[in-house]
């Protein structure tokens, strides 16, 4: 099916939102004035200051979020969310009169965008309603302060490239791994070189191993749960860390791949047991319709690894997921 992807990068989002933009979007949706007048007042005559040799500048603050307040984020994406409202793209819509219709279709409910604070990626069927709909977003962002990085997202001319790390993972449209498992090898061996000099001086072997599971496995593990169960893609390089940490720590672990598989069964039954109707469930269940499936062999998906070790007889996997115990007896150890 027709897919494409645009990924905007705001220019220092969080120091440009407009605060008044902040605490309008705050009253718009339903935060008690109480505290929107807190926020206001915090924000209220703010200032930083510079030296420049022996004389102070004091530079009042006008606009922005506070960077590492842990209430910032939030901030922002609520000011984001009401700007975005604007634009009407989540509205029901008249599926016969589809022309004014923006995204895909999923089953009923249409996919435009994800969020995850300031990373932003739009989808559509078509190039063209993509650059339409970065200009909306572009000029609905204007609103509230902020400016697209032209220089890093793919720019307003839709510039095409082939791949793009999106959330700390490569994303590439042919859904190809052999890059990103590179990229976890990488930081699966720059977390392992930055604790070894240090470790190596541990004597409790399980304590080593303590350090192993709390700082490489994450780095090599990260965003894997979501990926296909292939052979290819759970050999070495994912074990070589493991090994060499198994020499080092004297203490036998269980494998970066163990370790990888249980990440994907709990997952799944996280996925499957949601009721909020996010879109990892609706698109775990979605079956495109009017799709013709190419010849040959279908690529591996997510969700055969459950179909293949989970389904019961009479039962099928989702069917099992439901069932949270159930699901932790079945999944591996």
């Amino acid at each position: 099916m027709p897919l494409a992807l645009a990924f905007v990068d705001y220019y220092k989002a969080f120091d440009s939102v407009e605060i008044n933009a902040v605490l309008n979007a705050l009253a718009s949706a339903g935060v008690a004035t109480k505290y929107v007048e807190l926020i206001a007042n915090s924000n209220e005559g703010t200032s930083t200051t510079i030296q420049l040799f022996d004389k102070k500048l004091s530079i009042p603050i006008r606009k922005g979020v506070r960077q590492g307040d842990t209430i910032s984020p939030k901030l922002f994406s609520t000011a984001l969310e009401d700007a975005m409202r604007q634009l009407g793209w989540d509205e029901e819509h008249d599926w016969e009169d589809s022309t004014d219709i923006r995204g895909i279709n999923i089953d009923g409910k249409v996919l435009t965008n994800l969020r995850f604070a300031d990373d932003i990626v739009l989808f559509s069927s078509s190039t063209t309603e993509l650059s339409s709909m970065l200009n909306d977003l572009d000029e609905v962002g204007k609103k509230i302060g902020l400016k697209m990085n032209v220089k890093e997202d793919a720019g307003r001319d839709l510039q095409e490239v082939t791949s793009y790390i999106y959330l700390g993972r490569e994303v590439n449209m042919v859904n190809d791994l052999q890059a990103e498992i590179g990229r976890r090898k990488r930081a699966g061996w720059a977390a392992f070189n930055s604790i070894k000099e240090v470790t190596s001086q541990l004597k409790d072997p399980k304590l080593r191993a303590h350090i192993f599971e709390a700082s490489i496995i994450p780095a090599i593990s990260y965003g894997t749960e979501v990926w296909p169960d292939t052979k290819k893609k759970m050999q070495p390089p994912y074990e070589l860390p493991t090994a060499h940490w198994n020499v080092l720590s004297s203490a036998p672990l269980a494998s970066s791949k163990e370790h990888i598989q249980r990440g994907k069964h709990r997952w799944g039954g996280h996925v499957i047991r949601r009721q909020d109707d996010r879109w990892s469930t609706r698109l775990t269940h979605w079956i495109p319709r009017n799709i013709e499936r190419p010849l040959g062999r279908p690529p591996t998906r997510w969700t055969d690894y459950f179909r293949k070790n989970i389904s019961q007889p009479g039962r099928h996997w989702m069917t099992v997921a439901q069932d949270r115990a159930a699901w932790r007896t079945c999944g591996p150890r």
